[in-house]
């Protein structure tokens, strides 16, 4: 049907999908898309429950994404027993299958899952999944920013800000880690959506947060 193609066809499966778990949502929904006319059903909930087109499913893709959903686990466990949190990236992650091999945009998730620069396959492997957790200078600088990123992500919220607002942003961090966020000026203004960093202590800001970030103590504060 070239209906299966449209808003409405979506819109009108949708509604029944939901109908159990809200009812009158979807019951809304179901009315103002006029499908009671079209199929004598008055309600929602008197209409028959989507049925799956099974020749559209891809167990291919469906074993693949398993496999990824398992790889991530082990590879997490692996960073939880080693102490080395999410947010540090890694170079790699070493994998003894190659079920995923080839698989772009699997790997992807994979990657985005266990925070890695790239996944290899090595069928020589004594462990299935083996994650390089050396820790370069350079993978340290860029988690010490996911960090931060996340600390004036958490003060946006304190101070009740919208994913539109655009905030000011105060910083008293050690010399160090002003260069690593001074090298990545732009990227990081835009990642914590800052019109500009001073590195002091704000008089007049809406939310602060004293913490610690790696060694050191560091302060940060926004205003709206």
């Amino acid at each position: 049907m070239a209906d299966t193609h449209t808003l409405h066809f979506t819109l009108v499966e949708l509604s029944r999908l939901l109908a159990p778990f809200m009812p009158f949502f979807s019951e809304a929904l179901y009315r103002s898309l006029g499908d009671s006319r079209s199929t004598n059903h008055d309600s929602v909930h008197c209409a028959d429950w989507p049925k799956a087109n099974t020749k559209r499913i891809d167990n291919k893709l469906e074993d693949a994404m398993a496999e990824v959903r398992r790889v991530a686990s082990v590879a997490l466990a692996k960073r939880a027993s080693a102490g080395i949190k999410v947010r540090q990236p890694l170079a790699s992650l070493t994998l003894n299958t190659t079920l995923l091999k080839g698989k772009k945009e699997l790997l992807e998730i994979l990657k985005d899952e266990v925070n890695v620069k790239d996944v290899l396959f090595d069928g020589k492997s004594t462990d299935d999944v083996m994650l390089d957790s050396t820790i370069t200078h350079e993978l340290q600088e860029e988690g010490w920013l996911r960090e931060l990123v996340r600390t004036v992500q958490g003060l946006r919220q304190d101070a009740k800000c919208s994913p539109q607002d655009t905030v000011s942003l105060y910083l008293e961090v050690s010399d160090e880690l002003r260069h690593v966020v001074e090298a990545n000026h732009e990227a990081f203004l835009r990642d914590v959506k800052a019109s500009g960093i001073e590195y002091t202590r704000g008089r007049i800001i809406d939310a602060e947060l004293e913490t610690k970030l790696d060694e050191w103590t560091i302060w940060v504060g926004i205003r709206k």
